[in-house]
This record gives structure tokens, C-alpha cells and sequence, in this order.
């Protein structure tokens, strides 16, 4: 899922790949695909508005991962321009944060290298 809504961004006007994906592969629950989707495009657009995807070095590692009972999606941007924090929420932020909510959560960190943003669910909600 994550590949397939990424794809548009794959390559830039390089032709190294703008994105690596690793670690667990599990099933989308469908409850789960519309928030999950929501959040990915919008980090995707984000990134290529603002973030790394914006320059042509820029990429971004994703990492999904299961640690303490939750599954972990970490989306790191690398070689784009430091992130700048904003006081102003608009739509996207607002559909961020409901988004967010409705799977679990989200921890963003504005740091200097990039943004890190790590979406977590409890991961008893893909065994149903």
C-alpha cells in the first residue's frame, strides 16, 4: 500500500529512487486504509511542497516496525531543507491530526537533519 501511493514521487529528476521502504509488510485492515492513506499522500505532498522531496537529492526512508505491542510506520525525510514548525493548522494539519487520531497516534520531530514522523497502532487491530 505504502509502495502504490508513493509511486508518483519514486523519481525525481534523477534517477535515483526518492524513496525506501523497510522492514514488516502486513495486511491493511480496511477500517484502517482510509485514515492510512490520508496520512501517507499528505506526508508525500508535504515533503514534496516543503520537505526533501522538494530538492533533488532529497528522500525518504519509511520503516514499519513492531515494538511494545504497537506497529510503528516511521516516515524519515533526508536531504531536503531543514522543517520549519508553524503555529497556522490548516486543512492539512486538521486531516493530519484526525488521521492520526483514528489509527492512534503521531509523534512529529522538526529536527535540523529533516522531519521524523512515526504513526503508531495498536497492533491487536490487524489481527482483527
Amino acid at each position: 500500500m505504502i509502495a502504490a501511493i508513493l509511486e508518483p514521487y519514486r523519481h525525481g529528476t534523477g534517477e535515483h529512487p526518492r524513496f525506501a521502504i523497510s522492514g514488516i509488510d502486513l495486511p491493511v485492515p480496511s477500517a484502517m486504509i482510509t485514515p492510512l492513506s490520508l496520512l501517507l499522500h499528505e506526508f508525500a505532498t508535504n515533503a514534496a511542497k516543503h520537505g526533501s522531496l522538494s530538492t533533488v537529492a532529497g528522500s525518504i526512508e519509511i520503516a514499519c516496525s513492531i515494538r511494545d505491542g504497537k506497529v510503528t510506520i516511521q516516515w524519515k525525510e533526508v536531504g531536503g531543507p531543514s522543517p520549519v514548525a508553524t503555529e497556522d493548522e490548516g486543512f492539512g494539519s486538521r486531516l493530519i491530526r484526525a488521521a492520526a487520531s483514528e489509527l492512534g497516534g503521531l509523534v512529529r520531530d522538526w529536527n535540523a537533519a529533516g522531519i521524523v514522523l512515526e504513526i503508531t497502532i495498536d497492533s491487536e487491530r490487524f489481527s482483527a
